[in-house]
């Protein structure tokens, strides 16, 4: 286990890179990085391997915050990886907090943009764990991004605003007002894509995901 704390790591395979160093996603396998610090404490996580409502199997932590915790999930019926957030056993009893929980699953289930990371299911586990299911993705967010190679080349940064501006327009449509939009709540998803002529090899592709619905204002007519 690499001493550096915010030294990143590969999930799977383990391979360690510095910070200012690290690629956007392991080129091993694609899979997106971990700080150390979050691989060492998922080896002490007794989560990791629970199995909730008998649907959906734990397989290893990605990251925490502030409200919970996400984890990398097999979904039994689909036979597919999900990301599963669990809400924080400290907020569980915070009605606030499991209202904001709540409403971030409430404000996915309306938009449909792929420009929005898409929520597939919410609840609460038999032992009382609230929980989002949502798509799993793999890349970076824009503050990780900013925080590895400094800046990012203008074209870039206009593509980016670009395909998060569909995900907020869909949204304001609708009556959503995200208010926590931030560099760490906006995602680079690298998408598995069909080979095309000018990419024969490589077949993904970067889209921008709107990320944490959490805080979002629910405007009259949606609620």
């Amino acid at each position: 286990m690499p001493t550096d704390p915010k030294a990143l790591v590969c999930p799977r395979c383990r391979t360690t890179w510095a910070e200012t160093e690290a690629p956007g996603v392991c080129p091993n396998d694609g899979a997106s990085l971990v700080r150390a610090k979050e691989l060492a404490a998922a080896q002490h996580d007794p989560m990791v391997g629970r199995v909730l409502e008998n649907r959906y199997t734990i397989t290893a932590r990605l990251g925490s915050g502030s409200m919970g915790t996400v984890y990398r999930a097999k979904q039994h019926a689909m036979g597919r990886e999900v990301a599963i957030k669990i809400l924080r056993g400290d907020r569980a009893i915070d009605d606030s907090a499991k209202a904001r929980f709540l409403r971030e699953a409430r404000a996915n289930s309306l938009l449909a943009s792929p420009n929005t990371v898409t929520v597939f299911d919410f609840g609460q586990s038999e032992s009382g764990e609230f929980y989002l299911a949502m798509e799993l993705l793999e890349g970076e967010s824009l503050g990780q991004r900013l925080s590895r190679i400094g800046r990012i080349p203008v074209p870039q940064a206009v593509d980016c605003a670009r395909q998060a501006l569909r995900s907020l327009s869909e949204a304001h449509a609708k009556g959503i007002i995200h208010r926590d939009l931030k560099p760490d709540n906006i995602f680079f998803a690298r998408m598995l894509t069909s080979a095309t002529a000018s990419n024969p090899t490589d077949g993904h592709e970067e889209i921008v995901k709107v990320l944490e619905f959490g805080i979002a204002k629910m405007m009259r007519g949606t609620e």
